[in-house]
């Protein structure tokens, strides 16, 4: 608990890092100092330290690049539609409140599409989260913007629009929807939800998209059930045709997510197949330092306690692509790294006097 209540106390990621080079290094040390008075204990008697697999829904989408120049693409609001030359998206986007946001959908209430809803839900996470910095102080922000957001019948409004529309809402926008609404704080078991949900999952057995699964799966897999399982039952074969055919880094990407989260329900011969495609992505340099984000989820499945430490040599190639990236790492892909190379130590020292 000691290092969280660090992090707690810090001001900035800088104090953070400063202290996470300083941690590792002394770790490193003090490691070297004690291996000749450690005695020779079998590794099934080691406890090596387990990474929590719960909350991966924020650490997977955490912003990893702080550059000014790129400050504009952290907001949610530019996830889809950048550039885009509509009026309503653009007025969407200049919207600093919720009643800028309502304001704008009034006038436009008639003439709604798939793309401004959206956007709708886009920019309302981005309010929130301005909302939550203006008012850090208080006690729960976040849960205080929900409850102003529920109260609101212009928001009753909107998702009404949306459920109007479901049956022909265009399946990859509704997959942002159904993110950022769980993100926003609705509840996976509210109605709206769930019907949502439902669509996703008709969509995807019907015609099936990496990208939209892994959205699909990061939101159904919070709620404490078997009706998860049930729900990805039919995509497991898909996501694991794709992995047979990947050859892309988006496609890794998506489907270190889809697996990460189906994890207790996969096969040896699936994980050994992930690996191998991982090693020939490596093996051919078509994984590169430049692709940090898929390396950290990458690193996030191969740091599942059911099977890390038989794949610590694999993690190890992944860290030391991101050798001169960490400096552009946020806290949760920090310890993310910090575990995995914790881990990494502890199993080499462990060979080597067992």
């Amino acid at each position: 608990m000691r290092i969280f209540r660090i992090i707690r106390s810090l001001q900035n990621k800088s104090n953070f890092r400063k202290y996470f080079s300083n941690f590792t290094n002394t770790a490193s040390v003090r490691l070297t100092n004690i291996q000749s008075h450690v005695p020779k204990i079998p590794l099934n008697h080691h406890n090596i330290g387990k990474y929590s697999t719960e909350n991966d829904e924020e650490l997977e989408d955490y912003s990893l690049i702080e550059t000014d120049a790129l400050d504009i693409m952290e907001q949610t609001k530019y996830i889809l539609f950048k550039d885009s030359k509509d009026n309503v998206i653009n007025e969407l986007n200049g919207c600093n409140n919720m009643e800028d946001v309502w304001n704008t959908l009034n006038a436009h209430k008639n003439n709604l599409n798939d793309e401004q809803l959206t956007q709708s839900v886009l920019v309302l996470k981005d309010i929130q989260i301005k909302f939550c910095k203006v008012n850090s102080k208080r006690i729960n922000p976040s849960f205080e913007f929900l409850n102003q957001l529920k109260n609101s019948k212009e928001f009753d409004g909107l998702i009404s629009t949306i459920m109007s529309s479901i049956e022909n809402f265009n399946t990859n926008y509704l997959s942002f929807v159904f993110l950022y609404l769980q993100r926003i704080g609705m509840n996976i078991e509210e109605e709206p939800m769930l019907m949502i949900g439902q669509k996703l999952k008709n969509d995807l057995e019907q015609e099936f998209d990496l990208s939209v699964c892994s959205r699909f799966l990061k939101v159904i897999f919070l709620e404490n059930s078997v009706r998860p399982y049930y729900m990805s039952l039919n995509l497991i074969p898909k996501i694991i045709e794709a992995l047979d055919k990947c050859k892309a880094i988006e496609d890794l990407s998506n489907i270190s997510v889809c697996l990460y989260k189906l994890h207790n329900m996969l096969t040896p011969p699936v994980l050994k197949k992930y690996t191998n495609v991982v090693d020939v992505f490596l093996k051919t340099n078509k994984l590169s330092a430049s692709d940090y984000g898929t390396i950290l989820k990458v690193l996030n499945f191969l740091c599942v306690p059911s099977w890390r430490e038989e794949n610590v040599e694999l993690m190890s190639k992944c860290i030391l692509l991101l050798n001169n990236y960490v400096n552009k790492l946020d806290i949760p892909y920090l310890l993310l790294l910090y575990e995995t190379a914790n881990l990494h130590y502890r199993q080499k020292y462990i060979n080597k006097n067992i």
